[in-house]
């Protein structure tokens, strides 16, 4: 015993402390031992640290795709996996502004043709930029309307009564808050009836049956005040011929649902000839010429080749086949002339339909009409 206490006081002290070293790391083993068990032992696993979310290492992709595009040479595939796409967005229709609210007050009197309109409805319509919002009021009997507690901004007023007066041009003004807009709304009447005629072919010849169509339409006012054009159905229309023409089948006829009523003529003798179809609110007619039969026509204009389902903008030099065109809207009036028995010779259309007894040239919008576009019909 006493040998070894002398080696312990004699020994080296690199010895002793590299022994201290290995004495504290066992210690430290033990102590970790310990602390393995504990957990090991417990009835929750412990809660790993949160890491932050890397798109480079979590994406994935497959080596073998049987759907894959295969790139040209020289192109590469664009990494989209940071590309944010925004979401579509609607345009929601415009939202009326406000009427109601404030203490202006917008008030007048509703006349027509014949003096004050008791019951029109008047349309105040308040705006603010190209946004507006709308309130309607009946006039009373002697055409009077009020509206208050109005805000104050831009108005315009206009009224109708169904089912023929309507207001051309709104009376506008602006009005303050706690102030009065004083409104003389005029309507006007709308219940013109249109009779428009047409062949059904643009060469008519001598002892060949065709067609005559008439279409009887009528301006009406809409609910909304709108004056619109449509058909007039069960309206009598009569058709009279010339005396180079015969009518098979009785007359008057009565429109059907679309407003149009038909017969079938034959004409007799060559030259011009014409029909016209009457009811008890207008008329209208057709002029054409009449080939003899088994007698070429004589040798006319050149013509555009112009199917069927073309269509040209007045004014417009032409010159374009005979047949039947028809145009979009029902206020066209166009004049042009038309080459028939071998001489050109004037004429002149209204409404929807044009019929060109031969090729015509020059067609020209009359005083008041607009610049009307036709298609070529048959």
């Amino acid at each position: 015993m006493k040998h070894m206490e002398r080696m312990e006081r004699t020994e080296h002290p690199h010895l002793r402390r590299r022994r201290g070293v290995v004495l504290l790391v066992g210690a430290l083993g033990a102590v970790g031992a310990l602390l393995l068990a504990s957990c090991s032992g417990s009835k929750h696993a412990p809660t790993a640290a949160p890491s932050r979310f890397n798109p480079l290492q979590s994406t994935t992709t497959s080596t073998v795709d049987p759907h894959a595009l295969h790139l040209p040479d020289g192109f590469e595939k664009p990494d989209t996996r940071f590309v944010s796409i925004e979401p579509v967005v609607s345009h929601a229709a415009p939202v009326p502004i406000a009427v109601r609210g404030g203490h202006a007050t917008v008030e007048g009197s509703a006349t027509g043709p014949s003096g004050p309109a008791g019951g029109a409805t008047v349309r105040i319509e308040r705006w603010v930029g190209s946004a507006h919002g709308s309130i309607d009021v009946v006039a009373d009997g002697a055409g009077h309307f009020r509206a208050g507690g109005l805000l104050g901004g831009h108005y315009s007023v206009r009224a109708w009564l169904q089912p023929d007066l309507s207001t051309f041009s709104a009376a506008t003004g602006y009005v303050v808050d706690g102030g009065v807009f004083d409104a003389a709304v005029s309507m006007q009447k709308s219940d013109a009836t249109t009779v428009q005629v047409a062949a059904s072919t643009g060469a008519v010849v001598q002892g060949v049956p065709f067609s005559v169509l008439v279409l009887v339409t009528k301006q009406q006012v809409d609910d909304n005040g709108v004056v619109q054009t449509g058909p007039v159905s069960g309206i009598a229309v009569d058709l009279a011929v010339d005396g180079g023409l015969d009518r098979t089948g009785k007359s008057p006829l009565k429109t059907a649902a679309d407003g149009l009523v038909s017969w079938t003529v034959t004409c007799n003798d060559a030259g011009s000839r014409s029909v016209t179809a009457t009811t008890k609110d207008g008329a209208g007619s057709l002029q054409f010429g009449c080939q003899a039969s088994g007698t070429p026509p004589p040798t006319g204009p050149k013509v555009q080749n112009f199917p069927v389902g073309s269509t040209f903008t007045v004014p417009d030099p032409g010159v374009y086949p005979a047949g039947v065109y028809e145009a979009a809207q029902n206020d066209c009036s166009v004049t042009w002339q038309a080459w028939v028995n071998g001489a050109w010779q004037d004429g002149e259309s209204r409404g929807f339909f044009m019929t060109l007894p031969g090729p015509a040239r020059n067609f020209a919008a009359t005083s008041g009409s607009p610049a009307c576009t036709y298609e070529r019909i048959s």
